[in-house]
């Protein structure tokens, strides 16, 4: 310590001491959401007697009997032991996946917050003792003085913290739970996974996912209200039924929602049994332990199943026909393969109630054979040239390709035809090429594009994906994996060491250096390894078998591929991953067992626990990797949530429709059992851009206009008027026009253009019905998405539409023309369109020249005031706001500057100025308030919005919402839920904390500068 600072003294003999019964209340508070967890049974006497008579059994039996084992049952068991010792090592893989995957229902993640919580407290507490007994303390002498402190209290007071934690941890947990007869259940946690739980419910109650069923076709009347959507067949919904069936019996608790948080779990165990069994088979322990552990503890395995989404079928399932198809290839008889190979055709059938993307294991697998069988066939042809394929065919290898093709062939086609419709097969030949398509900006309806903006559709690098998968050396010793498939053993790497090292060395580079390339250039360059494998088998005097090499270089170099194409499809990797990093981990174990026994002249089983331990350390860290994706796993629904929702339920008739922007569908669907216009499956419709113009849009009767009609007829009025107009920009400016107006101006304004009477009342029937009850929910998660709502609900079609027509030109002149035909732009202008099209690189240019992206910059913010002058700040700016002329401006390096728009709150609503010179691209809400003034910056567009208005203040000057429910649950999280008045209040909505008078202001309440 410096001399000059103030030393404690004698703080080796002080104690901090704290009275638990003044802290309590503490953690009370931070609890108080929670129910008050339920007291253990104490332990009665009667107990205790029972286990000591037990007990006193036990001893008296050992004291009179001894206990003889019989040499040879030793012998046997011993010998039983030593034949299957590997096999058991399955138990390891598995115990795993069940500890891991068990953390995200057991919300271990909360007793770590709740410990967190109590050691922050209690160091605070400390700190600020030691700041009143020594004010002058240095920072840097006090962090190390607090740090000992609190270790002793630590140690003394351990019981009483652990307490306080324990206690704290079980009220978080209570807030993310439900109750069920005695027992207590944590929420399944994510989004998609409620979309298929209330399909379960349907098979359950009806025996049928169907909403509803005409003519034979089956309907989901909740999706896309007011209309309905055919379903097609899906297994997961079944299965979460079946699985909720069976447990329901043995516990009657036993809910729908634990069974289906249960069933990828099931899934997960089978996924590394199997790997587990088909790497123990080629490969050996070590690589089947390594690769089932791999693939139970990977992070984008864990974070896209630990909720109950239908991911877990697309590695599910690709390890099943694979687990097939090696037990096919790997068959001594024509039988046997034939048999496994019916197997895998079947399980690609049942794939195919999973996912649409099943047709690419069918092609990988076809090719492999045919391959294999091709190579084999231009070897005896070099060798013998009077070589006939009609002999060749008869022959073995033609025997083996046959019993392997055919069967795989009419099994697969059988099974998809009979279980998804025989329609689907023509996925097997279109999808590979419409894969490659790259994602518009906009559909062909130019509506926007909805999957331009899901997270899980955007674009990876090849960088990305190796770093998601783990790093280069995983990818390394994957990709490595293809070249040991090929060479088989030492004997053959020794008599072909060039092309071997060349292969290594080519994939080494490749992933160490050329992460950044171009993709197809990237696949490209990996191909060069597997080629010089295929010309080493072609020119190789042994018999070689490619198949695998095929099959796994093809799954592989696909799932890359995919990946770069959204980075949801990086789960297909995880499986050929996991498979490849075992080959390459089973033939160093090979290797190195060699050496070790030859040298050390030691056991073989000792060899492997020895080898084994050496591995183990990244195992292990890819263990703990797991167990944190499963701690971080939390519900998204809660108590708050659940409550909400069920109050809707519980309030509303059953035709009733929930809006919101569309996250959160699948959550209104189940829980408040009422319809909603969009939700996560069918996000990419029309209604998307009418639920992000509603929350965009300033004019509340507009609002309630676009209602209206998404309620009445979702998108059909603009289908109505697009019959007559065909030019999708027109139309939309027609309905945008009659949404503000009532039935009779509507129609005359539709007579007006050129509309017939039968053709105005159809219009009017999907956009001026009696619409049904409305709830609409604005909640806190939808700040952080302003941008993505904003962005579709400022989508201009007239750009939209000059897009599309520069796509579907050959050239400027062809697109002036069709520009002409529509627009009365002078040729200068549409030559200036067509640059600037041309001239946008990607889909984010173009959604960005489509439309802006308004977002919300800074939240409610407090700010100074001196009589007439109020100071705000804003990333470092300050910003002035006269109240006697209401003019707010920013000093900043370029001089003073001015928001694009300035709006401020007045007793009955908002005033606002609007500002056209220089402006800095931002907008400011100035809230005038009981306890004093906040600032909130924004995007302009966002200042007046209806979401604005709704959230943040609350409804104030509202007419056509009213309030239904506002509540604020874990880390204060808002919801405000509204139901709509369809004809308006006489008065506006009047929030107290706004009801106040600006003194200073004598001006105008709307002005435009």
């Amino acid at each position: 310590m410096g001399d000059s600072a103030e030393q404690p003294k004698g703080q080796e003999d002080e104690e901090i001491s704290f009275d638990f019964s003044k802290v309590k209340g503490f953690f009370s508070k931070m609890k108080e959401k929670a129910a008050s967890p339920k007291e253990t049974t104490d332990k009665s006497a009667y107990g205790k007697h029972q286990k000591i008579h037990h007990d006193s059994n036990i001893a008296g039996q050992q004291d009179d009997e001894s206990v003889a084992i019989d040499p040879a049952t030793f012998t046997k068991a011993k010998k039983l032991f030593a034949n299957h010792w590997k096999l058991l090592l399955v138990l390891i893989p598995i115990i795993v996946t069940l500890y891991v995957r068990d953390q995200a229902p057991a919300l271990t993640i909360t007793d770590e917050w709740a410990r967190n919580s109590a050691n922050n407290y209690y160091q605070n507490q400390i700190a600020n003792q030691i700041r009143q007994q020594y004010p002058n303390l240095p920072d840097n002498n006090l962090k190390p003085l607090i740090e000992k402190q609190f270790k002793d209290f630590l140690s003394q007071n351990k019981e009483n913290v652990n307490a306080q934690a324990k206690e704290l941890s079980q009220g978080y947990k209570e807030y993310f739970r439900y109750e069920s007869g005695s027992s207590k259940y944590t929420y399944i946690g994510d989004i998609d996974s409620y979309y298929w739980l209330r399909f379960a419910r349907n098979v359950v109650d009806k025996g049928t996912v169907c909403d509803a069923v005409e003519d034979g076709i089956c309907y989901d009347t909740y999706t896309l209200a007011p209309l309905k959507r055919r379903m097609f067949p899906n297994i997961h919904p079944y299965a979460i039924a079946w699985f909720y069936k069976i447990v329901k019996v043995f516990r009657p608790d036993f809910t729908l929602m634990q069974a289906e948080i249960r069933v990828p779990t099931l899934y997960a165990v089978i996924v590394a049994i199997l790997v587990f069994l088909m790497m123990l088979r080629a490969f050996g322990p070590l690589a089947a332990l390594f690769s089932s552990v791999l693939i139970s503890v990977s992070p984008i395995f864990l974070t896209r199943s630990l909720g109950s989404d239908t991911d877990v079928y697309n590695v599910f399932f690709p390890v099943l026909i694979i687990f097939f198809l090696f037990e096919a290839f790997n068959a001594e008889t024509t039988k046997k393969k034939a048999i496994f190979s019916t197997l895998t055709g079947i399980s690609m059938g049942v794939y195919s109630l999973a996912w649409v993307g099943w047709w690419y294991l069918f092609d990988f697998g076809v090719i492999a054979i045919v391959g294999d069988f091709g190579l084999k066939a231009a070897k005896a042809w070099r060798k013998d040239p009077s070589f006939k394929l009609g002999l060749f065919l008869k022959g073995d290898a033609g025997k083996h390709m046959l019993a392997l093709l055919i069967p795989l062939v009419v099994s697969a086609f059988l099974a998809v035809g009979m279980i998804s419709g025989f329609s689907s097969l023509k996925v097997i030949y279109e999808e590979p090429f419409a894969f490659t398509k790259a994602k518009a900006a906009s559909n062909r309806n130019l509506f926007p594009n909805v999957k331009t903006t899901v997270a899980e559709f955007n674009e990876a690098s090849i960088n990305v994906i190796i770093g998601q998968m783990g790093g280069k050396w995983i990818f390394f010793f994957t990709l490595f994996g293809i070249i040991i498939l090929i060479y088989r053993d030492m004997k053959t790497i020794f008599r072909h060491p060039v092309s071997f090292f060349l292969s290594a060395l080519a994939v080494f580079i490749l992933v160490s250096y050329l992460q950044n390339i171009n993709p197809i250039l990237f696949l490209g360059i990996f191909a060069i390894p597997f080629l010089i494998g295929v010309y080493f088998s072609f020119n190789s005097e042994q018999e070689q078998d490619i198949k695998l090499p095929i099959l796994f270089f093809l799954w592989i170099a696909s799932s890359i591929y995919a990946s770069t194409k959204g980075v949801r499809f990086t789960l297909l990797l995880v499986p050929p991953i996991a498979i490849g990093i075992g080959i390459t981990i089973g033939f160093f174990h090979e290797i190195l067992t060699n050496i070790i026994k030859s040298t050390f002249k030691l056991n073989k089983t000792l060899v492997f626990g020895l080898l084994f331990i050496l591995l183990s350390y990244p195992l292990v860290a890819h263990v703990k990797s797991g167990i944190n994706v499963g701690k971080g796993y939390l519900p998204s629904v809660n108590d708050q949530w659940w409550d909400t929702l069920t109050k809707i339920k519980d309030n509303s008739k059953p035709d009733a429709i929930i809006n919101s922007w569309w996250d959160f569908g699948h959550w209104f669907k189940y829980i408040a059992d009422r319809r909603v216009t969009l939700d996560g499956s069918s996000q990419n419709n029309p209604p998307l851009h009418w639920l992000g113009k509603i929350l965009l849009t300033s004019n509340e009767r507009e609002a309630v206009g676009m209602l209206r009609m998404v309620d009445c007829g979702s998108n059909n009025a603009f289908l109505e008027i697009n019959k007559k107009i065909n030019h999708t920009p027109s139309s939309i400016k027609i309905l945008n026009k009659i949404l503000v107006l009532g039935p009779e101006d509507a129609k005359k304004t539709l007579l007006e253009n050129n509309f017939s009477g039968e053709e105005a009342d159809a219009i009017l029937k999907a956009s001026h019905c009696e619409a049904p009850e409305n709830f609409f929910i604005t909640s806190e998660d939808m700040i952080g998405k302003g941008g993505v709502w904003a962005h579709f609900g400022s989508w201009n079609f007239d750009r939209s539409w000059l897009e599309s027509a520069y796509r579907n030109s050959r050239n400027e002149l062809e697109f002036s023309e069709g520009v002409s035909k529509y627009y009365n732009y002078t040729p200068e202008t549409i030559s200036s369109y067509y640059s600037e099209i041309k001239n946008l690189k990607g889909d984010r240019a173009i959604n960005e020249w489509i439309a802006p992206w308004p977002s919300f910059m800074a939240g409610e913010q407090k700010c100074r005031n001196q009589s007439s002058l109020v100071t705000c700040e804003f990333q470092n700016l300050k910003i002035d706001v006269n109240l006697t002329t209401m003019d707010a401006t920013l000093q900043t390096p370029q001089g003073t500057k001015r928001f694009n728009r300035f709006s401020w709150t007045t007793p009955d609503g908002l005033a606002t100025k609007r500002y056209r010179e220089d402006t800095i691209g931002a907008g400011m809400l100035l809230l005038i308030t009981s306890d004093g003034y906040y600032s909130l910056i924004m995007a302009p567009e966002l200042v007046n919005s209806m979401f604005t208005r709704l959230f943040y203040l609350n409804g104030h000057g509202i007419r056509y919402f009213d309030r239904f429910d506002d509540s604020q649950g874990f880390s204060n999280f808002q919801i405000r839920v509204w139901k709509v008045s369809w004809k308006g209040n006489k008065q506006p909505i009047i929030v107290p904390r706004y009801n106040v008078t600006n003194p200073y202001f004598e001006g105008e309440n709307v002005a435009v500068v």
